[in-house]
């Protein structure tokens, strides 16, 4: 009977201690940092690009025919070389071509005189108008057949038409070759074509001066810049693509036709915008929420308003200022007033990890 007083009493301070840590409770927790991700609004060059699979093909690439039958005397180049436009690649033969050069020189001076000496007969009733006729139709002849062989003449030298690289050779010096022969290939490759297939709902935005950016895995890390040269007039049935070109300066010939890269048409450049990760926005019915952390380093949940989205990325559009810091993960423990932690993964997005402001761990 005289232990029952003592249990209540100590039932009694055991009640009354526990009522005291919860009233404290509340108090301690509410200044408790909250760690989060935390990053900083930056204002930043902005674009809106179509990203795609592209490759290089040269502008110009053609395989260089014989046009005679004649031996090759010469070969000017070697294979890979690069030759400016006009400048020689092969010799062939040409004793029967200038042999035939000369006979029809020679035969256009003698129709050149005979018609000469025409005009003054008939100019004085010598000759009837039939006979001037026939003189003038062989002259106009013979200087027909002067062209033709002049013009054979000049195919013994097969020279570039324009400004490229060698490829393959076909023939060597002291072959005969025949009319329609394959000699060799000749490329373009200053500058390259960059050819892609843009979907085709940004049609509309496709036009010729458009910046683009082209990469390949040859090499990494480096981007070659472009503008389009050619938007196809026509929508591809099959894959709804629209095709463009874009020209690339190639000076150092390290780009060769053929290669694969991704490609980048930017539709749309904006010298500078608001910049905040996608992950900040939070949708509380029709608004958008960021939680912004102030100087002294408590929460404070914003409204704002966003633009274009792209790469994890978002643009602000009001609501926020440059260099302002807003929390990318961990707004699900906070509410407003709540101090913030910075964590170590804040290093990411340029905020140095710890206390912010007046927070304190």
């Amino acid at each position: 009977m005289k232990k029952r007083p003592m249990i209540a009493l100590a039932a009694v301070v055991l009640l009354a201690g526990c009522g005291q840590k919860s009233d404290e409770a509340p108090e301690q927790q509410a200044q408790m940092p909250v760690p989060a991700i935390v990053a900083r609004a930056v204002s930043e060059p902005t674009r809106d690009a179509v990203e795609l699979v592209g490759s290089l093909a040269a502008r110009d690439a053609i395989t260089l025919l014989s046009e005679l039958d004649a031996t090759v005397t010469a070969i000017a180049v070697v294979e890979g070389q690069a030759v400016e436009a006009g400048a020689k690649l092969f010799q062939l033969d040409d004793v029967q071509t200038a042999a035939r050069l000369a006979e029809a020189e020679a035969a256009r001076r003698v129709a050149g005189l005979t018609h000469e000496r025409n005009e003054g007969l008939l100019s004085n009733d010598t000759i009837s108008q039939q006979a001037y006729d026939e003189g003038d139709a062989a002259l106009q002849s013979a200087e027909a057949r002067l062209k033709l062989a002049a013009d054979d003449q000049a195919k013994t030298v097969i020279s570039a038409p324009f400004a490229g690289r060698v490829g393959e050779r076909s023939v060597s010096v002291g072959q005969f070759v025949r009319r329609g022969q394959l000699l060799l290939a000749l490329v373009k490759t200053d500058p390259l074509e960059v050819i892609g297939a843009v979907p085709e709902r940004y049609g509309p935005s496709l036009t010729p001066g458009l910046h683009v950016e082209f990469k390949t895995e040859a090499y990494p890390g480096e981007v070659f810049t472009a503008s389009i040269v050619y938007v196809s007039p026509l929508i591809d049935s099959a894959s709804r693509t629209v095709r463009i070109k874009a020209e690339v300066a190639n000076e150092d010939g390290r780009l060769k036709p053929g290669m694969f890269g991704a490609l980048a048409v930017i539709l749309t450049e904006q010298e500078a915008s608001l910049q905040i990760p996608e992950s900040c926005i939070q949708m509380q019915g029709p608004a958008m929420i960021v939680v912004r952390v102030t100087t002294n380093g408590v929460a404070e949940f914003a409204p704002v308003e966003t633009g274009r989205r792209s790469k994890g990325r978002v643009e602000v559009r009001s609501g926020l200022s440059d260099g302002d810091l807003v929390v990318v993960e961990g707004w699900q423990k906070m509410g407003p007033g709540s101090p913030v932690l910075a964590a170590p993964e804040s290093v990411t997005y340029g905020v140095k990890p710890g206390p912010i402001g007046g927070a304190q761990p």
